[in-house]
């Protein structure tokens, strides 16, 4: 995977991502989870109260989101990790089965934002957790990268 001037992984701040990059609209719809809408759930998964969460399962599962990516793009992709008692979560751009590019799993409460590249068949934001994760998650967000401000 490709680092885009922030490192692998590394948590930027609000500011950051507002300053240096020059953003496309919001393509998640309904990245606060205000309704169990808009996301296909994977078991132990649940959409309530503005935030979805996870719950220890005998297999890795997630929330995921179909959107229109444009091929080899830049996207900005960010959510908050609200808590998380065991386990770790990532979110990831893929074309079904087939991961395209993700984050590093995380493991502490906190907002999280990567730039992420899309290839020709990404298909869904995908927020993942390991089998035994248990979180509670909200405000997905992915905005494509138009470029820098600075």
């Amino acid at each position: 995977m490709r680092n885009y001037g922030y490192g692998y992984g590394q948590n930027l701040p609000v500011r950051d991502r507002v300053t240096k990059h020059i953003l496309g609209p919001e393509l998640v719809v309904n990245g606060a989870f205000n309704a169990d809408t808009n996301w296909t759930r994977g078991t132990n998964w649940t959409i309530s109260g503005g935030l979805a969460r996870k719950i220890a399962n005998p297999s890795a599962q997630g929330v995921r989101q179909t959107i229109a990516f444009k091929p080899n793009t830049l996207y900005l992709v960010s959510f908050d990790v609200i808590d998380i008692s065991v386990g770790s979560i990532r979110a990831r751009l893929s074309s079904g089965t087939t991961e395209v590019s993700a984050y590093a799993n995380r493991t502490t409460p906190g907002n999280y934002s990567e730039i992420m590249q899309s290839d020709a068949n990404t298909t869904n934001i995908f927020i993942v957790g390991t089998a035994a994760t248990v979180c509670n998650i909200d405000n997905v967000s992915v905005r494509e990268v138009l470029g820098r401000s600075d």
